[in-house]
């Protein structure tokens, strides 16, 4: 991976109760049954393309493999949504996950946003935003999505992705919405709104830090899980 890459890998099963997510050289995050657990010191190995596997101390080694083509989320992100599956403190995953190889933020990017889920073998969503340093907030955002769709999960552009957050006093995620307008002018969007059920903060080593909410998603058909990062670059001298 280039040095000015990140590399985020996250994976759920919402049957077994289990999600997590690692950043490469920040750490990793595990939620179960909807409450974070002790860390288990997960490494990121045997990373080869879009395949990777995550294995950490005690019984703890998932295997993550992509079922989807790549998806381009602006000229910086490109994601896959994978299969996942192993062991996680004892029980079995069988579920879904994504990894994201995303390029460092470029000068007057203050934050960055990162949404997934995971709807079922053939629907899964991705989302990326950045934000200049002096955007007023959601609306100033370079905002770009795909829909994933079908047995083989390709991915369509989205040409009007809408993301709505509430935060709670201490600036915790506790839900969220996205509406995708695949043409900005399509009858109906694909709607989803979305509840946190778990919390924690990963630091990078170049002292950003992001702040990751773990998300039960509901929608008029479908149910699922996936992740909120949100990563905000360190304070300039």
């Amino acid at each position: 991976m280039s040095a000015t890459e990140t590399l985020t890998v996250g994976f759920g099963d919402g049957d077994a109760g289990v999600q997590g997510l690692a950043i490469e050289g920040s750490g990793a995050l595990l939620s179960i049954d909807g409450h974070l657990a002790p860390a288990p010191g997960f490494d990121l190995t045997d990373v080869d393309g879009a395949a990777c596997r995550v294995r950490g101390d005690g019984d703890y080694d998932v295997t993550l493999e992509p079922v989807s083509p790549p998806v381009e989320l602006g000229p910086a992100t490109r994601t896959w949504i994978c299969r996942a599956r192993g062991n996680t403190g004892g029980r079995l995953l069988d579920g879904f996950g994504s990894l994201t190889r995303s390029a460092a933020p470029a000068d007057g990017v203050t934050l960055q946003r990162a949404v997934i889920a995971w709807l079922g073998p053939e629907l899964a969503l991705a989302l990326a935003a950045r934000r200049p340093r002096k955007a007023g907030g959601h609306g100033d955002e370079e905002l770009h999505a795909a829909i994933l769709r079908g047995a083989s999960l390709e991915p369509v552009p989205v040409e009007d992705p809408r993301l709505s957050s509430t935060y709670d006093g201490d600036g915790r995620l506790i839900r969220c919405g996205i509406e995708l307008w695949e043409p900005a002018d399509a009858e109906f969007a694909q709607r989803l709104g979305g509840i946190a059920t778990a919390h924690g903060d990963l630091v990078h080593p170049n002292g950003a830090r992001s702040r990751v909410a773990f998300i039960a998603w509901h929608g008029e058909r479908q149910q699922g899980i996936g992740s909120y990062v949100i990563t905000k670059s360190p304070r300039r001298p």
